[in-house]
């Protein structure tokens, strides 16, 4: 699984939570799990959040890298960038293209 398919999986369920559906719905109109989502939402996070960090640590991304090694590069990049960290957690709060995970 390459790392955009997740972003498009994550950005997919918000859709249909946006519409009104509730989660559990909009997962299986995606055909996706929540523990998939959460657990590869840095992913997610970063995308949206920081668009250049995440195509720079794309570069480095291998199709034999497992795709756990990479959330794990992402949520460590997150936590380390304090100013992106507040900013991820501000577009929880307010914004729905990130909101309910989370």
């Amino acid at each position: 699984v390459y790392p955009q398919h997740m972003v498009k999986s994550y950005q997919k369920v918000l859709q249909h939570y946006r519409r009104g559906k509730n989660l559990t719905v909009s997962y299986k109109a995606v055909r996706v799990d929540w523990n998939t989502i959460v657990g590869t939402a840095p992913i997610a996070e970063l995308t949206i959040a920081s668009p250049e960090q995440d195509r720079e640590l794309l570069k480095g991304h291998s199709r034999l890298q497992k795709l756990q090694t990479f959330v794990l590069q992402c949520a460590n990049f997150i936590e380390n960038d304090p100013v992106l960290l507040a900013e991820i957690e501000n577009m929880k709060k307010t914004s729905p293209q990130t909101s309910p995970f989370p």
